[in-house]
Parts: structure tokens; sequence; C-alpha cells
């Protein structure tokens, strides 16, 4: 089998699974409803597009920092949404 060398979870197939569905529905929603920039508490313009990058890149790097700490990993969820939340709706 050609994906023998990684180790397939179903946490790992549910984070592909939301990534590829957010990717999509953005396509679908940009196709639908353009989106033009916007000035929100980021300091530039961004649009949609950008904002989910952003949030994406952001719950990334929470969860890398969250490593580093003695709480359990599943607890990073909490502050990751968040950020995620807070990122594409106001920022």
């Amino acid at each position: 089998m050609v994906l023998e060398w990684m180790h397939w979870t179903p946490g790992t197939a549910a984070v592909i699974a939301f990534i590829f569905g957010v990717l999509i529905a953005s396509a679908i929603l940009d196709s639908r409803r353009r989106s033009y920039p916007r000035k929100g508490f980021l300091p530039i313009p961004t649009t949609r597009g950008d904002r989910i990058f952003l949030s994406a890149v952001l719950t990334i790097l929470i969860g890398i920092i969250w490593l580093l700490t003695p709480f359990p990993f599943y607890l990073s969820i909490i502050p990751a949404v968040a950020v995620m939340v807070i990122v594409l709706k106001w920022g």
C-alpha cells in the first residue's frame, strides 16, 4: 500500500477531512458570493480566504506550542477553535 509509512488514526482523518471540507466550502461560497477585502481588527485588509489561511496557521501554531505544556493535547482544541472563530468573524 502506498500510505503504509503514515500512521492514520481517526483524529488524523478527521483533521484532513475538516481541512478539505473548509476548502471546498470556501470555494463554493466564493463562487456564489464574492469576497471583498475588509478591515477588521487585523492591521491589513483581508478577504475570506486570507482569514481562513491565517486561522489555520494560528491553529497549527497553538497546537505546536501546546505540545510544550504539560496539559493533555486534546485540550488545545478549546483555544484553537476560539482563535479560529475570532479571526474568521472579526479579523
